[in-house]
């Protein structure tokens, strides 16, 4: 290799790591599943925790984090979602353990839509209490209504910015070994 080629490739090994390090932390995705299988009152929603929310001691902390994901079906085996994706509500409060993981939210959900039905409710509510109770209200309509427990909050698996930028890496060296053969 010549010593430009040597210098674009030190150059673009650095940009691949300050991007990765530097740049600012996202959201972390996490799934809250509720309800053990077999019950008509079950589903999964997907969560947004932004990483200052993760302060490194056990205990509750206010803090907003978003809704992204709503799927699950009532007590009369309606399936529901929320059509407002990709923001579908603002929680309130998390839990951590003294491990650092989330053991519990807070937050209500509250733009909910059959899936392909029409609504039977007015007034739908999916509620996430501290205490890792889930309640489904939907209106005055007492045979959908349901009351589960959370079973499990889990991190989604999203790459890591060092991943992207060992990528970046592995592409630039590819292309440089490719421009260094004679034709």
């Amino acid at each position: 290799m010549n010593h430009k080629t040597l210098r674009n490739l030190f150059c673009s090994i650095v940009a691949s790591a300050t991007w990765a390090f530097a740049a600012p932390a996202h959201a972390i995705a996490y799934s809250v599943g509720f309800d053990p299988p077999g019950d008509l009152f079950t589903g999964v929603i997907t969560i947004d925790v932004a990483p200052g929310c993760l302060v490194p001691f056990p205990g509750t902390n206010n803090c907003a984090f978003g809704v992204t994901n709503v799927s699950f079906t009532d007590g009369a085996g309606t399936q529901w979602f929320d059509p407002a994706v990709p923001e579908t509500g603002i929680g309130q409060q998390i839990t951590l353990d003294s491990l650092d993981n989330i053991t519990a939210i807070l937050v209500s959900i509250f733009s909910l839509q059959p899936v392909g039905a029409d609504n039977p409710c007015e007034g739908t509510t999916l509620s996430f209490a501290l205490d890792n109770t889930v309640t489904f209200s939907c209106g005055g309509n007492e045979d959908h209504n349901g009351v589960g427990d959370v079973t499990f909050i889990t991190r989604a698996a999203v790459p890591e910015p060092a991943t992207y930028a060992l990528l970046g890496l592995g592409l630039l060296v590819l292309a440089a070994s490719r421009r260094r053969r004679p034709r």
